[in-house]
């Protein structure tokens, strides 16, 4: 990790202070459990939809 881009500008790792290390790391990793929950939420998204459906196939149509 010794280039990191942060709002278009290349941020020199090896530069930062160790707290600014940490934050980077930090950030890094809470960035990854973001895209996680994201690909999560599409996951569920789409079983709610698909078990939505077969509760609408099983609704019966009411006569007229």
């Amino acid at each position: 990790m010794s280039e990191f881009v942060i709002d278009g500008q290349e941020v020199d790792v090896e530069a930062l202070s160790d707290n600014g290390k940490a934050a980077l790391q930090k950030a890094v990793h809470l960035n990854h459990q973001l895209l996680s929950l994201e690909a999560q939420r599409q996951d569920l998204t789409l079983l709610v939809n698909h078990y939505a459906a077969i509760v609408k196939d099983e609704i019966p149509e009411e006569e007229e």
